[in-house]
């Protein structure tokens, strides 16, 4: 077992909020005050990928566990090598409340005060094997995600809350859908993949909104949730237009071509999965235009009722599903 998860699991009693952040090492950032002259970028609220703005939000001790195989752990300089802090202690020194070193060495760093317990491990993290992986990657990449899974499983049975942030620009809505599939929607209670509700990204800028809560204080997840369920939110307008952009296209395009010929192969299941999942609509591969058309009409009440619009409209719009120009001009109405 990797070195790093006996001190997650050693200290996850502690906490109630765990922030796991991959590809997090910052070592060409520093604090703008601090004297040295060689690092490129200032640290500020909207890039510390090591502790975000968002996570002020939670009150309590949190844990931070941070991957990556280029932590600053220590700092070249002339082909000179010295230790450095990361840039998590250096925040919590500028704010007086330094951290405390428990583990310290070339691979593993386990820090804590009374807000924070810190575990940072120089290596990668995968998410799914990948078939060029060598046989003692696969065997290792396993083991860690194992040990991954039983953390996400211990937040959802205690009820606690995981952020994961992967800032090496993978998209990880496949892999949260797979979770999703496996535990249901209480799983969106409680675990967040990726803040910006987004398709991934190596550079965000981060925001105290990232973060949303709801009476219960339970996460809001707009991505993998219904217009209705998020009228309020400063995302709604974004997504809404992003949503009815997707009736017109792919999906009306996909079944006004598959009206015309039945055999149209130019539609992949894999990006609809996650319509399909929010909809609750199955995807029948017999029946590709049917299933469509089931979730287009699944989408538009969304749409309609979270604008406060006449539901009868939709047989209209919908009878107009297989005439291009015609159903793309009702679409416009509703923007």
């Amino acid at each position: 077992m990797s070195d790093y998860w006996n001190y997650v699991f050693k200290y996850i009693n502690q906490v109630n909020h765990i922030y796991f952040a991959v590809g997090c090492a910052m070592p060409q950032y520093q604090f703008s005050d601090d004297a040295k002259s060689d690092y490129r970028f200032n640290i500020t609220e909207k890039n510390n990928q090591q502790y975000p703005c968002f996570m002020n939000k939670f009150v309590g001790k949190k844990m931070i566990v941070l991957i990556d195989s280029d932590l600053e752990f220590t700092y070249k300089n002339n082909n000179v090598y010295t230790e450095r802090e990361l840039v998590i202690q250096q925040y919590f020194t500028k704010i007086n409340h330094p951290l405390q070193p428990v583990v310290h060495n070339e691979t593993l760093r386990v820090l804590i005060n009374n807000e924070v317990i810190v575990v940072a491990h120089r290596s990668k993290f995968y998410y799914e094997e990948d078939p060029y992986m060598p046989k003692h990657n696969v065997e290792k990449f396993r083991e860690v995600f194992a040990k991954f899974i039983h953390l996400i499983e211990h937040c959802i049975e205690y009820n606690k809350k995981i952020i994961v942030q992967d800032y090496t620009g993978r998209d990880l809505t496949h892999i949260y859908l797979r979770f999703l599939d496996t535990y249901g929607n209480t799983i969106l209670n409680n675990i967040i993949f990726d803040v910006t509700q987004e398709y991934g990204g190596c550079y965000i800028e981060l925001k105290p909104s990232h973060i949303n809560m709801d009476k219960n204080g339970n996460f809001i997840q707009e991505k993998y949730s219904k217009l209705v369920d998020f009228v309020n939110s400063e995302r709604y307008k974004d997504i809404y237009k992003s949503r009815l952009s997707i009736v017109n296209y792919p999906l009306s395009w996909s079944i006004f071509k598959l009206n015309e010929d039945e055999n149209y192969s130019e539609i992949n299941f894999e990006n609809y999965i996650l319509l399909f999942t929010i909809y609750d609509c199955i995807y029948d591969d017999k029946y590709k235009k049917e299933s469509l058309i089931i979730l287009v009409k699944a989408m538009l009440d969304d749409i309609i009722k979270s604008r406060g619009g006449d539901l009868s409209r939709i047989d209209e719009i919908m009878s107009k599903i297989t005439k291009k120009q015609e159903f793309k001009k009702e679409l416009e109405l509703l923007l």
